[in-house]
């Protein structure tokens, strides 16, 4: 008899892109940084987000971090890679900074 409450189910198995993976520039597309980085998805794997160029964003570890936290939120990662201008709150002052 199997103990299912103790059973290691395998992850769904996932077609990665490595050279969308490895394809690191070092600098961050959030902050602008340049330094040791990582390529967040912009659609989670776990929500079907592919290891896809445009699903792929690269950051530095602050702002990966950040943005698994939510405070860089998904639109404006989506804007950035799309190339749009947008507008964030800035929590300090209260002021709207634009960002492209």
């Amino acid at each position: 008899m199997i103990d299912y409450e103790n059973f290691a189910f395998p992850k769904r198995v996932r077609k990665k892109d490595k050279k969308a993976i490895k394809n690191k520039k070092g600098r961050c597309e959030w902050c602008h940084k340049v330094g040791i980085t990582d390529m967040h998805h912009i659609k989670t794997r776990g929500a079907g987000g592919a290891d896809t160029p445009d699903n792929l964003i690269e950051l530095c570890r602050v702002c990966h971090t950040l943005a698994h936290s939510g405070s860089i939120k998904q639109q404006w990662l989506v804007a950035l890679k799309e190339g749009r201008e947008f507008y964030e709150q800035s929590s300090v002052n209260g002021e709207i900074n634009k960002r492209s």
